[in-house]
């Protein structure tokens, strides 16, 4: 079964936002001005942005071990990087939905203080252009250049059980 974008969008929110708790909120106006998507006003003020990315792209990104973050847009606009290193948004949740889209099946937190000192921020693994949409590259992280908040993998019982 195929979900539109908007429809991934909605359910996925959902799971991510019952995943860090009901005290973090979307708030548009942050959203569309510092891609913060979700906040906890605290305090502290937490930000996260998030990710849920389909099920075939946990095979591109090395079953979870690489991250990806909207490094260039071909208008010069400012991307997610600009932000990040400014300080905007702390945290990331990138995660996988299943091949139904019925749940999150791995997720990482991650702390993306280190990026806004050009001293500790990791360097990208490479800069490819988004598939999705040609106007803008993405730089390609490794998970283990940066803090791992916290990590899940639901499938990984259902993994050992049908190897048997």
């Amino acid at each position: 079964m195929y979900v539109t974008d908007k429809e991934f969008e909605k359910r996925t929110m959902k799971w991510v936002r019952e995943i860090l708790g009901g005290e973090f909120v979307r708030d548009e106006q942050l959203n569309l001005k510092e891609r913060t998507d979700l906040v906890d006003y605290g305090p502290p003020e937490i930000r996260v942005s998030v990710r849920v990315r389909r099920f075939k792209a946990f095979q591109t990104c090395r079953k979870g071990k690489d991250f990806t973050i909207r490094y260039v847009r071909s208008s010069g606009v400012e991307t997610e990087i600009h932000k990040i290193r400014q300080g905007l948004v702390s945290y990331m949740f990138y995660g996988f939905a299943n091949k139904e889209v019925t749940r999150i099946f791995y997720y990482n937190i991650l702390d993306l203080r280190v990026f806004k000192d050009k001293k500790t921020e990791p360097k990208p693994l490479r800069i490819k252009w988004n598939f999705s949409s040609l106007d803008s590259a993405l730089a390609v992280y490794m998970v283990s250049n940066v803090r791992v908040v916290r990590s899940w993998l639901r499938e990984k019982l259902l993994i050992r059980k049908q190897k048997k």
